[in-house]
């Protein structure tokens, strides 16, 4: 086992320069659906035509509240979640895929992991279980690609591969990866 390359998922911000970079969503759609929730709360109390209505008052402050608590907890994950991966270049989000694969697969794997050849590695035999997977993160219209195989020992999942980088036209896709 190769214990000198990081885990994707850490150098993914180091391999590429500046040109990966990890950002938060904005909160604003958030906040102004938690702001929207108060606004049902206060008119189910506060606007006389609502009020005057129990039934149609209960149902405005129940879901004020629910959607109060939505815009709560989204507002909270923006904020403190750790953000994504995003191409600078283009300003995309970079999707993660992981493929499952079998340990004989091995060389397979790593050969088209290392040549870029993910419409290749599309259609390879799936595994059930994780003793091999491969990673990949790309933007949706294909300007680069970030990929690593691991290799479940036990505990853990070690890389076998580094994190190699591909630019447009160095690298295929297809399949579901497409």
């Amino acid at each position: 086992m190769n214990n000198e390359y990081q885990l994707i998922d850490e150098a993914i911000y180091h391999v590429a320069g500046d040109q990966i970079v990890r950002k938060k969503r904005n909160p604003i759609k958030a906040l102004l659906i938690l702001i929207l929730g108060i606004a049902l709360i206060v008119a189910g109390y506060s606007v006389p035509a609502i009020h005057s209505n129990a039934n149609l008052s209960s149902a405005a402050i129940l879901i004020g509240g629910g959607i109060a608590i939505v815009g709560f907890v989204l507002t909270l994950v923006r904020l403190t979640g750790k953000g994504a991966p995003f191409y600078l270049p283009t300003g995309k989000k970079l999707r993660r895929t992981e493929l499952f694969f079998e340990t004989a697969l091995r060389n397979d794997v790593c050969d088209c992991v290392r040549t870029g050849n993910f419409g290749k590695l599309a259609e390879l035999p799936r595994s059930d279980s994780s003793a091999l997977i491969a990673i990949i993160y790309r933007t949706d219209d294909q300007d680069i690609a970030l990929a690593q195989v691991l290799e479940f020992v036990p505990h853990h999942h070690q890389p076998i591969t580094d994190t190699l980088i591909f630019q447009k036209g160095t690298f295929t896709l297809s399949g579901e990866l497409a």
